[in-house]
């Protein structure tokens, strides 16, 4: 069985056909395609008038291969550093935020310094940031504050002091602050 192609569109269809299969047309029998006859209706894709159909494949893997990796890899990289994709980037406007009494920015500043983002990391600064936000109302800073007492990271180590910040925290509703203390107790 040979392929022929159809005068009237173009495409190639068996040899043993008396209609073209792509438009309907009688078949003509000719056995080579005429530009002339049909202005650019030649094989749609590499392959397609020979039955080669292992080329466009490759070049369709060759093109998905590399964009299913960069899409798995952008999607995998930040699944063991949720925190980490969160945490805030020092900045002057956070610390003027901070000083001037913004709650979220004092916490904020508070990670900063507690996971030396910026700076150099520094437990006492993160403390004293996480009490003004704690202070403020502020149930992320509170469990923060409760957990460097209970650790004693950058203030002296104080369980009673660590309980009173997570149940604060724990009141406020942080699921994080009750599930602590469920495991202290």
């Amino acid at each position: 069985m040979a392929l022929i192609y159809c005068s009237q569109c173009g495409k190639p269809i068996s040899d043993s056909a008396t209609h073209c299969i792509h438009c309907g047309s009688p078949v003509a029998g000719v056995t080579e395609p005429c530009p002339a006859a049909f202005a650019g209706n030649q094989p749609s894709y590499v392959g397609e008038a020979t039955g080669n159909t292992k080329k466009p494949i490759i070049i369709l893997l060759a093109f998905l291969i590399p964009v299913i990796g960069l899409f798995l890899f952008l999607f995998f990289a930040n699944l063991g550093s949720s925190d980490k994709s969160d945490s805030p980037v020092y900045s002057a406007t956070l610390v003027s935020q901070a000083e001037h009494g913004n709650a979220q920015a004092q916490f904020d500043l508070g990670e900063c310094y507690a996971n030396g983002s910026g700076m150099a990391q520094d437990n006492t600064e993160a403390v004293r940031w996480f009490r003004k936000a704690a202070e403020q109302g502020h149930a992320k800073a509170q469990v923060q504050l409760g957990e460097c007492y209970l650790r004693g990271d950058g203030v002296a180590k104080n369980h009673a002091e660590g309980v009173r910040w997570l149940r604060k925290a724990a009141e406020r509703g942080h699921e994080g602050a009750q599930r602590a203390l469920k495991e202290l107790f």
